[in-house]
């Protein structure tokens, strides 16, 4: 950078994306993260003099998951990456470069950008695909102005049954339990109140003095088929009643007007005695006393299926 003014160059910075082996299931605070740094970046350099453009793909990856209801596993925003979900497929390749040539060429370019109609389509690419790769490649630019969000229909079957607050009982261990009595965070016996207020798509998670943003993905397929998945957690929910919801991880919520009836670290599972681990074993092995018993098994996984990319684990079904 202190050489770019001398040269008159333009420095141009390449955003990268948030990625499930790098961040994990929550992609929303690894694409924050690098927009900071990029921007921390960008600053920097503007301070020696020298001129920069910032091509955001990394945002631009974090608008298709946000239209794809911030499901990473659904195939609008899936098929972005490569078969190690990191580095970018045909299709991500193309809207990083729709992104690099709209932002180091913004001063080209009037509203409403690059006409789409006019760039080949690439293989396994929608003609929707390109004109919504050319348009975020344009707001991203600041050659477009921002498309205002578009208005979410109304929640379908066991979506609308969520809306509110839940509470969910929780037990600590005695490790942290010490640390935690100290702040005042939970009861004498260990246990708090995990809250959960659900706000059409929007999911706040309370707990011990920190607030948690996940959402809910709806796939409505008519009045008699509605899906609604919990992310970052990828599960789904199974059943909903007045006054619990039962997710197939196996989790359980309790509306907070009964929360009495909230039981401490609540569950029930779907597949029931039938969970069986990578070594055949069922959950007969995790009891006290038998082979499997400890901390340390119970991240095991087996063939019962929470979503694309999740298992079930032996802590969550035995």
């Amino acid at each position: 950078p202190p050489g770019a003014p001398r040269h008159n160059a333009l420095l141009g910075l390449y955003q990268t994306w948030a990625t499930p082996p790098a961040d994990g299931d929550n992609l929303t605070d690894g694409t924050l993260l690098r927009k900071q740094y990029y921007d921390d970046l960008a600053k920097i350099s503007r301070q020696v003099g020298a001129q920069v453009v910032v091509a955001r793909a990394g945002e631009a990856f974090f608008e298709v998951l946000r239209l794809n209801g911030f499901d990473w596993e659904f195939p609008g925003y899936r098929n972005l990456l490569a078969g190690d979900y990191d580095h970018p497929s045909q299709l991500g390749m193309n809207l990083v470069a729709w992104v690099m040539v709209l932002s180091f060429n913004a001063k080209r370019f009037s509203p409403p950008g690059c006409d789409p109609d006019r760039v080949a389509t690439i293989p396994g690419q929608s003609d929707e695909d390109k004109h919504t790769y050319a348009r975020i490649a344009c707001e991203l630019a600041g050659v477009c102005s921002k498309t205002p969000a578009a208005t979410l229909p109304p929640l379908c079957g066991d979506a609308a049954k969520l809306q509110g607050e839940w509470v969910r009982k929780r037990r600590l261990s005695q490790v942290e339990c010490q640390q935690e009595k100290k702040l005042g965070n939970v009861a004498a016996d260990c246990t708090y109140m995990e809250r959960w207020v659900v706000s059409g798509t929007e999911v706040k998670q309370l707990a011990r003095g920190v607030e948690k943003s996940h959402s809910l993905r709806v796939s409505n397929y008519g009045p008699k088929l509605c899906f609604v998945k919990l992310l970052p957690e990828f599960s789904y929910v199974r059943k909903v009643t007045p006054t619990k919801v039962m997710f197939n991880d196996c989790k359980v919520w309790t509306r907070k007007d009964h929360q009495d009836e909230s039981l401490e670290d609540e569950c029930w599972c779907v597949e029931g005695n039938k969970w069986k681990d990578y070594e055949d074993d069922t959950c007969a092995a995790y009891e006290p006393g038998q082979p499997k018993h400890g901390e340390q098994f119970c991240e095991n996984t087996g063939e019962a299926r929470i979503s694309m990319f999740r298992l079930l684990r032996a802590k969550e079904t035995c």
